[in-house]
């Protein structure tokens, strides 16, 4: 719909589009704190690979008061620029709504005139709202860690290949329920917008025929058909929650067996004597921040596509 509001206001280029390239330098700003604070995440890995491998064979609490102090700095550098990097995103929202909001008020006002077919007018309104809404959430951070995923999972094989590779099949095995949340997620996110969009549309067409709908004793039968058209929205919506939820909720479990799993094949490199006890944590603690992002992602998939049908 709001690609047809837009075409009937004016024949410009999407003012979404403009608003978006007008912000690259932004999202150029947010990659390269995303890199930074990709990199920053794995002091906690190499803290306590220095720990298990350095600090307690030596003894030395010099060694182990530097390395403690380098990584609170570390930390608090991390945790700064996470901060920045969700603050730009807010402001990319708010210049997005900024930027449409007039264009999209003018189309609620003008579709009337333009389009006789009934809807919810106040429908791409909305649509700003959940594409704001989006870029305010953890969606698009969790977009600009994913590429980070290979180069994690290269660092965990430098330390084994065995390790490695557990970890190159963990990431396959959620990439792959990332993309069947995707395919399960994209027809009932629409079908529960357009049920809601008829819901409120009937709704407005009620209130505004209220005394005609009086004077004609069709109140009942009103009724029936805003029960009828709750009820399909309602089972829309639980379809397509039950689809994001599940799958969420499968890759949670998965994520905390690939970290427990990781810790026993570590172990049992260590009986070999492959590896240090260091290298078991590093391993766990690495391969759990990359795969985080695609958690992160599968959990905000919903509103992914949400925004995406919006946009389009």
């Amino acid at each position: 719909m709001s690609s047809l509001i837009f075409q009937s206001v004016s024949s410009e280029a999407n003012p979404l589009k403009r608003t978006l390239l007008r912000s690259k330098d932004l999202f150029v700003a947010v990659g390269l704190f995303s890199g930074i604070i990709n990199l920053l995440a794995l002091t906690g890995s190499f803290y306590m690979l220095q720990v298990y491998d350095r600090v307690l064979p030596s003894n030395s609490v010099s060694t182990l008061a530097g390395l403690t102090i380098l990584m609170a700095l570390l930390y608090v550098a991390n945790g700064l620029l996470d901060f920045i990097r969700v603050r730009i995103m807010s402001r990319v929202g708010v210049r997005v709504d900024n930027d449409v909001r007039s264009t999209v008020f003018q189309a609620v006002r003008l579709m009337p005139l333009k389009f006789r077919k009934s809807g919810d007018g106040l429908q791409p309104i909305r649509d700003l709202d959940t594409i704001r809404g989006f870029f305010s959430g953890l969606g698009p951070t969790a977009l600009c860690d994913l590429p980070w995923v290979p180069i994690y999972l290269f660092i965990v094989y430098l330390l084994h290949p065995a390790l490695g590779l557990f970890s190159l099949c963990g990431a396959l095995l959620l990439i792959a329920l990332t993309l069947l949340t995707e395919r399960r997620t994209r027809e009932p996110t629409s079908s529960a917008v357009s049920s809601a969009s008829a819901r409120f549309a009937f709704g407005e067409e009620a209130r505004r025929n209220a005394e005609v709908i009086h004077a004609l004793g069709l109140g009942d039968r009103m009724l029936a058909r805003w029960e009828k058209l709750t009820a399909k929205h309602i089972s829309d919506q639980m379809v397509a929650n039950d689809a994001a939820s599940g799958i969420g909720s499968v890759s949670k479990v998965m994520r905390l067996f690939l970290q427990s799993g990781i810790l026993g094949l570590g172990a049992w490199l260590v009986i070999k004597g492959e590896v240090s006890a260091g290298t078991i944590v590093a391993a766990s603690i690495i391969m759990s921040r990359g795969l985080s992002p695609v958690e992160t992602a599968i959990a905000h998939w919903r509103g992914f596509v949400a925004a995406r049908r919006c946009s389009t």
